[in-house]
């Protein structure tokens, strides 16, 4: 079984040079968002996933539900910025805006894995 952690670690060394391309700086953004999303999914075992886009927003709500508040908004703002890194390229995605992100959400990711 896949392990979504990986996905976190590969974020993590795609923006682990001192130059990184825009492209690892996307990429980065979007695999940190699922490492996030699919660990909190998968430690809800009650949460039954339909396995399409409306999980997303699904999973947000089903935390706030259980006042889970803080590791909603911290899926929220990972979502927003791989939305932005995947879907508008007309706005730059930076390494310092990636790392930024990351940063503020690595605690509620790290709670993310002992949710229950």
């Amino acid at each position: 079984m896949f392990n979504p952690d990986d996905f976190w670690q590969l974020a993590v060394s795609l923006l682990g040079q001192e130059s990184v391309p825009e492209s690892h700086c996307r990429t980065a953004a979007s695999r940190a968002y699922y490492a996030f999303f699919l660990t909190v999914r998968d430690q809800m075992p009650s949460f039954q996933p339909q396995h399409n886009a409306a999980d997303h927003g699904r999973v947000m709500a089903e935390l706030r539900r259980r006042n889970r508040g803080a590791l909603a908004e911290a899926l929220r703002r990972l979502r927003t910025m791989r939305e932005t890194a995947d879907y508008n390229l007309g706005v730059s995605v930076t390494q310092f805006q990636v790392d930024r992100i990351m940063t503020l959400t690595a605690v509620q990711y790290q709670n993310a894995k002992r949710l229950r």
